[in-house]
């Protein structure tokens, strides 16, 4: 559902913007008699799970040795891959964690909000996927501690160590853009965040990933305070059904 709501978007992204650079070109050339007031909206960036999927297989471990080597298909379409991020000013990624032996519950896509041009991430994440100390008196927990008489891990310590599997994609992702462009680069440069969804399902919190990126979209501001799950469902559904065109 996602990853059709993400290419709808991408589209109306791209008419936004070329709407933008027309009247842009007219008020260059004085054609209009009035200003022209730009649509508000930013290049953004709607990363699917092809999109992923192509990042996971051809992220090399060592991007410099690559970068040295011969041309190949995987190294043309990484760089494909890390020139298409830097281009945006926002880029979204959808994480979808993989299923671990230790996991027995669902796992949760996580959305990720990047700003490559400035080095910043967000973490979206759903409400009681998190807890501020651990059962030892910590603030982060690892992902074997120990829960109560539980010595399996637990479902907020497994959500760290997926967390800390997203940092180090991110870190990876700014670093060699980085390096692709010739730009100095340190982990100092990168600041991150985490920012609670409060859903209860799944269904929510894929609708809460449609926000965000409807906001990003139209340029507005994310305020997860003021997020209505059924206003946004709705407006989800009314999008939908607007592309049928029924007679």
């Amino acid at each position: 559902m996602i990853n059709v709501y993400f290419k709808i978007l991408e589209k109306i992204n791209v008419v936004l913007l070329r709407a933008n650079e027309f009247m842009k070109n007219q008020q260059a050339n004085g054609t209009p008699q009035s200003p022209i007031t730009a649509m508000a909206t930013q290049k953004v960036l709607f990363c699917n799970t092809n999109f992923m999927r192509d990042l996971k297989n051809c992220a090399p471990d060592d991007y410099d040795l690559m970068r040295e080597g011969s041309e190949t298909e995987k190294k043309r379409k990484y760089e494909k891959i890390l020139q298409d991020i830097t281009d945006n000013e926002v880029v979204l990624i959808p994480f979808y964690p993989e299923a671990t032996q230790e996991s027995t519950f669902e796992q949760t896509p996580m959305l990720v909000e990047l700003r490559p041009k400035i080095y910043t991430a967000t973490l979206y994440m759903k409400a009681g996927d998190r807890i501020t100390t651990t059962t030892n008196g910590g603030e982060t927990p690892n992902p074997t501690e120990q829960t109560g008489k539980q010595l399996t891990p637990s479902r907020h310590s497994l959500f760290y160590h997926i967390a800390d599997m997203i940092s180090e994609e991110v870190m990876k992702i700014f670093s060699n853009c980085a390096k692709y462009f010739g730009e100095e680069f340190n982990i100092e440069m990168v600041d991150g965040g985490t920012c609670e969804v409060c859903v209860t399902c799944e269904e929510d919190y894929m609708v809460a990933m449609a926000y965000v990126a409807d906001c990003h979209t139209y340029k507005r501001e994310v305020n997860l305070e003021k997020f209505d799950v059924e206003r946004e469902r709705n407006k989800m559904i009314d999008l939908y059904l607007s592309l049928l065109n029924f007679p």
